[in-house]
């Protein structure tokens, strides 16, 4: 996740200011949300580092930060699709069992952690 994290976020500074380019990459988190994790869907036997390192690389993927602050500076007006895939992220994950999310701790952690 560490090396895949630098390549992204070389790709983020190239693309700088190109918030439809974020939008889609909010996009096609949420749909993996959609797959993987489905609304009300149980999340118990995602325990394993291996199963939950893709939330971890759909946290650092969008620009969130810029993202929602364009959201919320335009009153909701602009990228209501990455607000939406940004409330579904955060819900899987605090969705996780106890283990799943220890497993997620340690990946931002120990992969991303210099990143973030």
């Amino acid at each position: 996740t560490g090396g895949l994290c630098e390549v992204l976020f070389e790709f983020r500074r190239k693309m700088a200011d190109r918030l439809d380019v974020e939008e889609h990459w909010a996009v096609a988190v949420q749909q993996g949300l959609q797959a993987l994790a489905p609304p009300g869907g149980l999340l118990r036997n995602m325990r394993t580092r291996d199963q939950v390192r893709v939330f971890a690389l759909w946290l650092l993927v969008p620009d969130w930060s810029s993202t929602l602050a364009t959201y919320i500076r335009e009153g909701g007006q602009s990228a209501p699709k990455a607000f939406e895939a940004a409330r579904d992220l955060l819900q899987t994950i605090a969705r996780l069992p106890v283990e799943g999310r220890a497993a997620f701790r340690d990946i931002v952690a120990e992969e991303c952690g210099d990143l973030v």
